[in-house]
């Protein structure tokens, strides 16, 4: 999970798993505050680090210009992410998660135009070479498009993950899915990502709102998830129309 404040990107953009610099030492600014294991339930709840430490100066980063600091004035952000996973699906027999978002916004925040809640993304290996979308109306796999639930595989379709979330839920703006691929210059460091994104406009100063997001996640084969995100569309079809 992580959220930022357009037009500020990574300035401003506090993040569940961590900062940027957090690789250098053994710590890191999230600081956990619960974690429960109950059957197939997970739940987590954190207050995540922002990604740039405070007024760091930021180099090259998306959506900061270069030689601008970051905007947090803390390393941490103070109001909770939390989330609850549980790790299958009713009437879906492929493997799949149902993934809840919890994101509390509170606080004083530099002006901003939009509030963006990734909800949430999905980092994989370098090998997920292979980027396609599911179109549910014709049942087949397509060019990657970020308004239909994106599919990441290898070229042999042996390995893949999809997501589907519907795109009835509390958001401003037409949810999307995105894509992402980080450098490979470190053989076995390359990485791809997606993610799933909602948008509200900007909130009244000093108020705080609760934010509940709920996406699912298959995985298997290319066969497997495709399989997979018909049913949870079928079962959706209601959220799909208009």
């Amino acid at each position: 999970m992580a959220m930022n404040f357009v037009p500020h990107g990574e300035c401003l953009n506090p993040t569940e798993a961590g900062g940027r610099d957090d690789g250098q030492s053994a710590l890191t600014n999230s600081h956990i505050q619960s974690v429960h294991a109950s059957g197939v339930v997970l739940r987590s709840t954190v207050l995540p680090a922002f990604w740039l430490r405070a007024v760091h100066p930021v180099g090259k980063v998306r959506h900061c210009r270069n030689g601008k600091s970051a905007m947090n004035t803390e390393n941490t952000y103070r109001h909770p992410f939390s989330k609850k996973v549980t790790l299958e699906c009713p009437g879906i027999s492929q493997a799949c998660l149902h993934f809840r978002s919890t994101f509390t916004i509170a606080g004083d925040f530099p002006a901003y135009t939009m509030l963006q809640m990734v909800a949430p993304a999905g980092y994989l290996t370098e090998d997920f070479t292979v980027w396609r979308s599911y179109d549910f109306i014709h049942d087949h796999l397509v060019a990657y498009h970020t308004k239909q639930p994106v599919v990441l595989s290898t070229s042999d379709n042996r390995y893949a993950m999809g997501v589907f979330s519907s795109p009835k839920q509390d958001t401003d703006e037409d949810m999307y899915y995105g894509k992402f691929q980080f450098s490979k210059d470190i053989v076995g460091a390359g990485t791809n990502k997606w993610n799933v994104v909602f948008r509200k406009h900007t909130l009244p100063a000093g108020t705080t709102h609760v934010f509940n997001y709920d996406t699912y996640i298959c995985v298997g084969t290319v066969n497997d998830v495709t399989a997979c995100l018909k049913k949870l569309m079928h079962a959706h079809q209601a959220d799909l129309v208009g």
